[in-house]
Protein backbone atom coordinates (compact mmCIF):
# COMPACT_ATOMS: atom_id res chain seq x y z
CA UNK A 1 0.00 0.00 0.00
CA UNK A 2 2.80 2.40 0.95
CA UNK A 3 4.71 1.60 -2.25
CA UNK A 4 1.55 2.25 -4.27
CA UNK A 5 1.06 5.65 -2.59
CA UNK A 6 4.70 6.56 -3.27
CA UNK A 7 4.32 5.58 -6.95
CA UNK A 8 1.13 7.68 -7.31
CA UNK A 9 2.81 10.63 -5.60
CA UNK A 10 5.86 10.43 -7.86
CA UNK A 11 3.74 10.15 -11.01
CA UNK A 12 2.03 13.43 -10.08
CA UNK A 13 5.36 15.13 -9.33
CA UNK A 14 7.73 13.85 -12.07
CA UNK A 15 7.57 13.66 -15.85
CA UNK A 16 7.33 10.30 -17.65
CA UNK A 17 11.02 10.56 -18.61
CA UNK A 18 12.02 11.30 -15.03
CA UNK A 19 9.99 8.33 -13.77
CA UNK A 20 11.80 6.13 -16.29
CA UNK A 21 15.14 7.53 -15.10
CA UNK A 22 14.19 6.85 -11.48
CA UNK A 23 13.30 3.26 -12.35
CA UNK A 24 16.63 2.85 -14.13
CA UNK A 25 18.46 4.46 -11.21
CA UNK A 26 16.76 2.07 -8.78
CA UNK A 27 17.95 -0.91 -10.85
CA UNK A 28 21.49 0.54 -10.94
CA UNK A 29 21.44 1.09 -7.17
CA UNK A 30 20.43 -2.55 -6.59
CA UNK A 31 23.23 -3.67 -8.91
CA UNK A 32 25.78 -1.59 -6.98
CA UNK A 33 24.69 -2.95 -3.62
CA UNK A 34 25.14 -6.52 -4.90
CA UNK A 35 28.80 -5.88 -5.69
CA UNK A 36 31.05 -7.92 -3.40
CA UNK A 37 34.12 -5.73 -3.18
CA UNK A 38 34.09 -2.14 -4.38
CA UNK A 39 35.09 1.36 -3.33
CA UNK A 40 33.15 4.62 -3.42
CA UNK A 41 35.36 7.52 -4.48
CA UNK A 42 34.08 11.09 -4.60
CA UNK A 43 35.41 14.06 -6.57
CA UNK A 44 33.92 17.50 -6.11
CA UNK A 45 34.43 20.98 -7.56
CA UNK A 46 32.56 24.22 -7.06
CA UNK A 47 33.09 25.15 -10.70
CA UNK A 48 35.22 23.55 -13.43
CA UNK A 49 36.84 26.85 -14.41
CA UNK A 50 36.05 30.57 -14.43
CA UNK A 51 32.46 29.97 -15.48
CA UNK A 52 30.72 32.49 -17.69
CA UNK A 53 32.60 35.77 -17.61
CA UNK A 54 34.78 37.62 -15.16
CA UNK A 55 37.27 40.49 -15.42
CA UNK A 56 40.09 38.20 -16.59
CA UNK A 57 38.10 37.36 -19.75
CA UNK A 58 38.36 40.97 -20.96
CA UNK A 59 41.58 41.54 -22.88
CA UNK A 60 40.99 45.19 -23.81
CA UNK A 61 38.25 47.31 -22.24
CA UNK A 62 38.96 50.20 -24.61
CA UNK A 63 38.44 48.03 -27.69
CA UNK A 64 35.32 46.53 -26.17
CA UNK A 65 33.82 49.94 -25.38
CA UNK A 66 34.59 51.05 -28.95
CA UNK A 67 32.81 47.95 -30.31
CA UNK A 68 29.81 48.80 -28.13
CA UNK A 69 29.90 52.48 -29.18
CA UNK A 70 29.80 51.64 -32.92
CA UNK A 71 28.31 48.14 -32.94
CA UNK A 72 28.27 45.75 -35.86
CA UNK A 73 25.09 43.83 -36.66
CA UNK A 74 26.35 40.96 -34.52
CA UNK A 75 27.25 43.30 -31.64
CA UNK A 76 23.79 44.87 -31.86
CA UNK A 77 22.35 41.39 -31.32
CA UNK A 78 24.50 41.06 -28.18
CA UNK A 79 23.42 44.48 -26.91
CA UNK A 80 19.77 43.53 -27.49
CA UNK A 81 20.18 40.85 -24.80
CA UNK A 82 21.39 43.41 -22.22
CA UNK A 83 19.04 44.72 -19.49
CA UNK A 84 17.13 47.91 -20.44
CA UNK A 85 19.09 50.25 -18.09
CA UNK A 86 22.40 49.11 -19.59
CA UNK A 87 21.05 49.46 -23.14
CA UNK A 88 19.99 53.01 -22.31
CA UNK A 89 23.53 53.87 -21.23
CA UNK A 90 24.96 52.35 -24.40
CA UNK A 91 22.50 54.37 -26.51
CA UNK A 92 23.71 57.66 -24.99
CA UNK A 93 26.51 58.67 -27.42
CA UNK A 94 27.89 61.42 -25.20
CA UNK A 95 27.99 59.16 -22.18
CA UNK A 96 29.61 56.39 -24.21
CA UNK A 97 32.33 58.74 -25.49
CA UNK A 98 33.09 59.65 -21.89
CA UNK A 99 33.07 55.99 -20.85
CA UNK A 100 35.35 55.11 -23.76
CA UNK A 101 37.85 57.72 -22.60
CA UNK A 102 37.87 56.06 -19.18
CA UNK A 103 37.74 52.45 -20.38
CA UNK A 104 40.01 50.09 -18.50
CA UNK A 105 40.58 52.52 -15.66
CA UNK A 106 39.48 52.01 -12.07
CA UNK A 107 37.03 54.90 -12.37
CA UNK A 108 34.21 52.78 -13.78
CA UNK A 109 34.00 49.54 -11.79
CA UNK A 110 30.20 49.70 -11.61
CA UNK A 111 29.72 50.11 -15.37
CA UNK A 112 32.25 47.40 -16.19
CA UNK A 113 30.54 45.06 -13.74
CA UNK A 114 27.20 45.68 -15.49
CA UNK A 115 28.74 44.63 -18.80
CA UNK A 116 30.38 41.55 -17.28
CA UNK A 117 27.13 40.43 -15.65
CA UNK A 118 25.25 40.94 -18.94
CA UNK A 119 27.82 38.92 -20.91
CA UNK A 120 27.81 36.19 -18.26
CA UNK A 121 24.04 35.89 -18.58
CA UNK A 122 24.31 35.57 -22.38
CA UNK A 123 26.75 32.66 -22.02
CA UNK A 124 24.04 30.70 -20.21
CA UNK A 125 21.21 31.46 -22.64
CA UNK A 126 19.76 28.61 -24.69
CA UNK A 127 18.35 30.91 -27.39
CA UNK A 128 21.19 33.39 -27.96
CA UNK A 129 22.26 32.15 -31.41
CA UNK A 130 20.42 33.93 -34.22
CA UNK A 131 21.40 32.97 -37.77
CA UNK A 132 20.39 36.30 -39.34
CA UNK A 133 22.13 38.54 -36.80
CA UNK A 134 25.25 36.38 -36.52
CA UNK A 135 25.58 35.30 -40.17
CA UNK A 136 28.94 37.06 -40.62
CA UNK A 137 30.53 35.49 -37.55
CA UNK A 138 33.19 32.83 -38.22
CA UNK A 139 33.74 30.08 -35.69
CA UNK A 140 35.19 26.60 -35.38
CA UNK A 141 34.00 23.43 -37.12
CA UNK A 142 32.98 22.01 -33.75
CA UNK A 143 30.75 25.03 -33.09
CA UNK A 144 29.31 24.80 -36.61
CA UNK A 145 28.20 21.26 -35.80
CA UNK A 146 26.49 22.52 -32.62
CA UNK A 147 24.72 25.28 -34.56
CA UNK A 148 23.16 22.61 -36.79
CA UNK A 149 21.53 20.98 -33.75
CA UNK A 150 17.97 22.13 -33.11
CA UNK A 151 18.11 24.47 -30.06
CA UNK A 152 15.56 22.31 -28.28
CA UNK A 153 17.94 19.33 -28.60
CA UNK A 154 21.16 21.08 -27.55
CA UNK A 155 22.55 20.25 -24.15
CA UNK A 156 23.14 23.11 -21.75
CA UNK A 157 26.90 22.62 -22.03
CA UNK A 158 26.71 22.78 -25.84
CA UNK A 159 24.83 26.09 -25.60
CA UNK A 160 27.35 27.47 -23.10
CA UNK A 161 30.32 26.57 -25.33
CA UNK A 162 28.61 27.94 -28.45
CA UNK A 163 27.69 31.24 -26.79
CA UNK A 164 31.15 31.69 -25.29
CA UNK A 165 32.84 31.28 -28.65
CA UNK A 166 30.29 33.48 -30.40
CA UNK A 167 31.03 36.35 -28.00
CA UNK A 168 34.76 36.00 -28.67
CA UNK A 169 34.10 36.15 -32.42
CA UNK A 170 31.72 39.12 -32.14
CA UNK A 171 34.32 41.08 -30.15
CA UNK A 172 37.69 40.00 -31.62
CA UNK A 173 40.79 40.98 -29.62
CA UNK A 174 38.49 42.18 -26.83
CA UNK A 175 37.81 38.85 -25.14
CA UNK A 176 39.92 35.81 -24.39
CA UNK A 177 39.59 32.80 -26.65
CA UNK A 178 37.52 29.94 -25.26
CA UNK A 179 39.72 27.18 -23.90
CA UNK A 180 39.45 23.74 -25.49
CA UNK A 181 38.66 22.15 -22.14
CA UNK A 182 36.10 24.83 -21.20
CA UNK A 183 33.81 23.65 -18.39
CA UNK A 184 35.50 20.23 -18.19
CA UNK A 185 37.25 18.35 -15.38
CA UNK A 186 39.59 15.39 -16.04
CA UNK A 187 39.59 12.35 -13.75
CA UNK A 188 42.08 9.45 -14.06
CA UNK A 189 41.15 6.08 -12.57
CA UNK A 190 43.93 3.64 -11.71
CA UNK A 191 43.66 -0.16 -11.80
CA UNK A 192 42.57 -1.85 -8.59
CA UNK A 193 39.25 -2.70 -7.03
CA UNK A 194 35.88 -1.99 -8.61
CA UNK A 195 34.90 1.67 -8.26
CA UNK A 196 31.70 3.67 -7.98
CA UNK A 197 32.57 7.27 -8.86
CA UNK A 198 30.62 10.14 -7.30
CA UNK A 199 31.25 13.31 -9.33
CA UNK A 200 29.90 16.64 -8.13
CA UNK A 201 30.03 20.18 -9.51
CA UNK A 202 28.00 23.22 -8.55
CA UNK A 203 28.39 24.74 -12.03
CA UNK A 204 27.75 23.03 -15.37
CA UNK A 205 30.50 20.50 -15.98
CA UNK A 206 31.67 17.84 -18.42
CA UNK A 207 33.61 15.10 -16.64
CA UNK A 208 36.37 13.57 -18.77
CA UNK A 209 37.23 10.10 -17.43
CA UNK A 210 40.44 8.32 -18.38
CA UNK A 211 40.70 4.67 -17.38
CA UNK A 212 44.08 3.02 -16.91
CA UNK A 213 44.38 -0.56 -18.24
CA UNK A 214 42.61 -2.79 -15.73
CA UNK A 215 40.60 0.03 -14.14
CA UNK A 216 36.98 -0.90 -13.43
CA UNK A 217 34.26 1.73 -12.94
CA UNK A 218 31.02 -0.09 -12.19
CA UNK A 219 28.76 2.98 -11.91
CA UNK A 220 28.80 6.76 -11.66
CA UNK A 221 26.69 9.05 -9.49
CA UNK A 222 26.63 12.38 -11.33
CA UNK A 223 25.50 15.17 -9.04
CA UNK A 224 25.42 18.94 -8.96
CA UNK A 225 23.36 22.10 -9.05
CA UNK A 226 23.79 22.80 -12.77
CA UNK A 227 23.78 20.36 -15.72
CA UNK A 228 26.39 17.57 -15.79
CA UNK A 229 27.78 15.39 -18.59
CA UNK A 230 30.35 12.60 -18.66
CA UNK A 231 32.65 11.00 -21.25
CA UNK A 232 34.96 7.99 -21.06
CA UNK A 233 32.91 5.38 -19.19
CA UNK A 234 30.49 2.68 -20.27
CA UNK A 235 28.48 1.91 -17.15
CA UNK A 236 25.23 2.94 -15.43
CA UNK A 237 25.10 6.68 -14.62
CA UNK A 238 22.78 7.79 -11.82
CA UNK A 239 21.91 11.47 -12.31
CA UNK A 240 21.44 13.62 -9.20
CA UNK A 241 21.79 17.22 -10.45
CA UNK A 242 19.11 19.89 -10.16
CA UNK A 243 19.42 20.95 -13.80
CA UNK A 244 19.01 18.26 -16.42
CA UNK A 245 21.34 18.06 -19.42
CA UNK A 246 19.04 20.27 -21.49
CA UNK A 247 19.04 22.93 -18.77
CA UNK A 248 15.52 22.27 -17.50
CA UNK A 249 14.95 21.77 -13.79
CA UNK A 250 14.53 18.24 -12.45
CA UNK A 251 11.90 17.40 -9.85
CA UNK A 252 13.95 14.44 -8.61
CA UNK A 253 16.34 14.43 -5.66
CA UNK A 254 19.65 16.25 -6.14
CA UNK A 255 22.75 16.96 -4.05
CA UNK A 256 26.25 18.36 -4.47
CA UNK A 257 29.32 19.48 -2.53
CA UNK A 258 32.99 20.16 -3.21
CA UNK A 259 34.27 19.98 0.37
CA UNK A 260 33.49 17.89 3.44
CA UNK A 261 33.11 21.13 5.41
CA UNK A 262 30.27 22.36 3.19
CA UNK A 263 26.75 22.30 4.72
CA UNK A 264 25.56 20.42 1.62
CA UNK A 265 28.06 17.59 2.10
CA UNK A 266 25.95 15.71 4.68
CA UNK A 267 23.02 15.61 2.27
CA UNK A 268 25.28 14.31 -0.48
CA UNK A 269 26.82 11.71 1.84
CA UNK A 270 23.35 10.47 2.83
CA UNK A 271 22.25 10.37 -0.82
CA UNK A 272 25.32 8.40 -1.85
CA UNK A 273 24.87 5.91 0.99
CA UNK A 274 21.23 5.42 -0.03
CA UNK A 275 22.35 4.59 -3.59
CA UNK A 276 25.46 2.53 -2.88
CA UNK A 277 24.78 1.11 0.57
CA UNK A 278 28.02 2.55 1.94
CA UNK A 279 29.78 5.83 2.65
CA UNK A 280 32.69 7.40 0.78
CA UNK A 281 35.99 5.59 0.98
CA UNK A 282 37.71 8.74 -0.22
CA UNK A 283 36.58 12.22 -1.21
CA UNK A 284 38.71 14.89 -2.86
CA UNK A 285 37.39 18.34 -3.57
CA UNK A 286 38.58 21.69 -4.87
CA UNK A 287 36.81 24.98 -5.33
CA UNK A 288 38.17 25.63 -8.83
CA UNK A 289 40.66 22.98 -9.93
CA UNK A 290 43.63 23.39 -12.18
CA UNK A 291 43.53 21.22 -15.27
CA UNK A 292 45.64 18.44 -13.77
CA UNK A 293 43.46 15.33 -13.46
CA UNK A 294 42.00 14.15 -10.20
CA UNK A 295 43.50 10.71 -9.58
CA UNK A 296 41.37 7.86 -8.18
CA UNK A 297 43.45 4.95 -6.87
CA UNK A 298 41.03 2.26 -5.60
CA UNK A 299 43.32 0.01 -3.56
Amino acid sequence: MIQMLIAVSLSAYCTADELQDLSRDDAASKMIQKLKDFRVHGVGVSQPDASGFNHTDILDWRLLSQALLAPSTAAEHVIAQFPAPLRAKLADAELMRFLHSKAGSDDLPGFQLEILVALRKIVGQSDFYNEKSLRDVEFSEEMKSIVKIDPSNRTRLQSIALNRQLLTCVFPKCLKEMKKDYHSVPVSVRAGRDVVLVLSSNKACRWQINLDPGASVKAVVLCGFDAQEIDGVDCPVIYRALRLKDGSVSKAEYFYAHAETEPTFEKMKAGVKKITGREFDTFEGRSQPDKKPFVVNPQ
